[in-house]
C-alpha cells in the first residue's frame, strides 16, 4: 500500500520549476460560465395565473 501512494505523489521535474506554465483546471471557468447561457423558466411559474 505504500508503494502505491507514493506513486500517486510522483511528479516530473521538466518544467516543474516555471510558474508561468502551471495551469489549473479552474482556468476554463470564465468559458463555461460564458456557454452556460439559457432561457430562466422559473420565473413564469411564479406568476399568478388569470
Amino acid at each position: 500500500m505504500h508503494l502505491l501512494l507514493s506513486l500517486s505523489l510522483f511528479m516530473l521535474g521538466v518544467l516543474a520549476n516555471d510558474h508561468n506554465t502551471a495551469f489549473a483546471l479552474n482556468d476554463f471557468a470564465f468559458l463555461a460560465d460564458f456557454l452556460d447561457r439559457r432561457s430562466y423558466f422559473h420565473c413564469a411559474c411564479l406568476l399568478p395565473s388569470p
